[in-house]
């Protein structure tokens, strides 16, 4: 992975959560996606892509369906990635909008 930030649920994740096939699912998302890996070679986590990334494990590569796409905000995601990396976990908030 290059530019993307993992949030990791491991056993917290506490939506039960039916995947029996993956769907709009992509190793490589593009800046503002989003992808989503229910778990299986690794634990249940979000990607939260700035950059160019590639979605993997200890076990290689891993897929995530792409589930939301930001459409606003992209100049903040460069500023976003670097505080994770340096700073660690940082609080995030989604809201939906009509």
């Amino acid at each position: 992975m290059r530019d993307g930030a993992v949030r990791p649920f491991g056993s917290l994740w506490v939506i039960s959560i039916s995947v029996s096939a993956f769907e709009n699912h992509t190793c490589h998302g593009s800046r503002g996606d989003v992808l989503f890996y229910p778990g299986g070679h690794s634990e249940t986590e979000f990607l939260f892509v700035y950059g160019s990334s590639s979605f993997a494990s200890k076990m290689g590569s891993i897929a995530g369906n792409h589930f939301l796409t930001l459409v606003e905000g992209h100049e903040y995601l460069q500023e976003f990635g670097k505080r994770v990396l340096w700073e660690g976990a940082q609080d995030i908030r989604f809201s939906l909008s009509n």
